[in-house]
């Protein structure tokens, strides 16, 4: 029976065997290595997670800017200095990498000389320096402000108390500065022939020198002269206009020029410019005051003394500078200044227009990654 038994144990394991082996051979081929795969990926998952997110968000990140190194050209003033004298202490040109070595150069037709020379990357100019945009050699490539610096002068003494005074007096002033342009307008505004005045033109430190020597009774100047000639002079000098007395004829501009071959050649740097030159307006709109003791301290001046330059120009913010382009005001006012320089002679051929030399579209591109 013991024999019997076991004999028939070993026949049905061996059933139970078959069968087992038989059901495994019925599944459908893929389906076995389906599974092996599932499992083999979800355990590589497991093990070596997906990295491709990781690279793709990294490689978004900014990379740090390369340092550039330009040479631009400033006024010793308030409203030609803010942008240094702010950034001595907020680095947003750094921000923007850009390392600057600004050069304090006053006449706005010497920038734009050492520009088209190479000499200068970027540089600040009053009415001066855009009559060489019209002669194509430069462009705006970004608006800082309507200024109201340029000032004639006349000595207390002279006996002149009036525009039409000035006739048959002793004159000095700069050819080409915003000097000069005070005095085209003041003459336009007053029916008074220029061309009959006795002018003598030198170089402003020349011409100041001339008036405090008391070589001349006449002086046509910008704002930084005119602080001069009060601070040495005190009551021996008087102001007869400010060129804000004409600006329903021609605003005058404040402007940062470039040549179109720099632009080309440079656009994401000159893009870097603008957008820390935004900052530093919008500084100067909120904190004039800061900015006032910043600029006194960087051109190693009285704060007192730049305090009197605080209403010098017309303070505008950025926002206002973008809605100014947007509407048209802009290049209203750039169109009236080439019409005056073409009226008083100080341009005599237009080879491009403000629709041309004015980058509006690099003040609004800058914009769009300012804010």
């Amino acid at each position: 029976m013991k024999h019997i038994n076991l004999f028939a144990l070993t026949g049905i394991c061996a059933l139970l065997l078959l069968g087992c082996g038989q059901q495994t051979d019925s599944l459908p081929a893929t389906q076995a290595p389906a599974a092996s795969t599932a499992t083999e990926a979800a355990s590589s998952s497991d093990a070596e997670p997906d990295t491709t997110a990781a690279e793709s968000t990294a490689s978004q990140e900014e990379k740090p800017l390369e340092t550039v190194k330009l040479r631009a050209a400033i006024p010793e003033s308030l409203w030609g200095a803010y942008a240094p004298a702010i950034d001595a202490h907020e680095h947003y040109f750094a921000e923007e990498g850009l390392e600057i070595e600004w050069l304090k150069i006053f006449s706005g037709p010497t920038v734009a000389a050492g520009l088209i020379s190479g000499d200068l990357d970027i540089g600040f100019t009053g009415p001066g320096g855009h009559t060489s945009c019209a002669a194509g050699s430069v462009q705006v490539v970004a608006f800082s402000h309507v200024g109201n610096s340029d000032a004639i002068l006349v000595r207390t003494d002279s006996g002149i108390n009036s525009i039409s005074d000035i006739v048959g007096k002793e004159i000095v002033t700069q050819a080409g500065t915003s000097g000069e342009v005070v005095l085209n307008l003041a003459c336009q505004a007053n029916d008074i022939d220029k061309e009959s005045l006795s002018i003598s033109y030198m170089d402003m430190t020349n011409a100041v020198a001339a008036f405090v020597a008391g070589h001349a009774d006449v002086i046509a100047t910008s704002g930084k002269f005119a602080r001069t000639l009060h601070e040495k002079l005190g009551d021996g000098v008087k102001e007869l206009c400010r060129v804000a007395d004409f600006r329903d004829i021609a605003p005058t501009l404040g402007s940062f020029i470039a040549t179109p071959e720099y632009i080309a050649e440079n656009e994401d740097i000159v893009l870097r410019f603008i957008r820390a030159l935004y900052r530093c307006i919008d500084y100067r709109s909120e904190q004039l005051d800061n900015t006032i003791l910043y600029c006194a301290e960087w051109l190693e001046v009285d704060p007192e003394q730049m305090e009197t330059e605080r209403d010098n120009a017309v303070n505008y913010t950025v926002e206002e500078i973008i809605q100014a382009c947007e509407n048209g005001e802009m290049l209203q006012m750039y169109n009236a200044q080439l019409d005056q320089f073409l009226l008083d002679g100080s341009v005599t051929e237009v080879k491009a227009y403000p629709e041309e030399y004015l980058r509006i579209d690099l003040m609004e591109k800058a914009y769009e990654t300012y804010k």
